[in-house]
């Protein structure tokens, strides 16, 4: 039996195992940088055999999350949405700890890639709002990347 966590999205939640989240974000950093990214290139980053990540990888289109075409995985809008609200949650939870608990930026991602997914809608709303009272940019994470919070999340002012 697989350990299957519930992941929360602002409409829907969905049931992955945590190599199924592990897949997505990877894709999905693939995604944002505009490269095609092959499950054999997949299977090399996670340093495992093609034939070890294919399971996942079909049990992500049986999902409708991803879409296996010639040389490329690539997320279905579906897909694209959950694993951009994931990238979300965890750019607020760097911005979060980098700003008010002073971590470095190192440390802030390293432990934001920790717990992610398993924070609540709620709760990363209650973190933009303490960030947004404090006069802190929500719409870049110390990287520079996007958050995509304004996908998501009302934000005024």
């Amino acid at each position: 039996m697989k350990f299957c966590l519930d992941i929360e999205s602002i409409n829907d939640t969905y049931k992955l195992t945590l190599n199924e989240v592990k897949y997505l974000k990877l894709i999905f950093k693939y995604y944002e940088e505009n490269k095609p990214l092959s499950l054999t290139s997949l299977s090399k980053l996670l340093g495992i055999r093609p034939s070890s990540a294919i399971d996942t990888i079909n049990n992500l289109v049986k999902k409708g999350l991803l879409i296996k075409k010639r040389g490329a995985l690539e997320l279905t809008e579906e897909g694209l949405k959950l694993a951009k609200f994931i990238a979300m949650k965890r750019r607020v939870l760097e911005l979060y700890f980098f700003y008010v608990l002073n971590l470095s930026i190192k440390e802030s991602k390293k432990e934001a890639e920790k717990v992610d997914f398993l924070l609540s809608c709620n709760v990363i709303e209650k973190m933009i709002d303490k960030l947004r009272k404090l006069h802190k940019n929500v719409e870049l994470c110390p990287h520079g990347k996007n958050t995509y919070c304004l996908d998501f999340f009302k934000i005024e002012g």
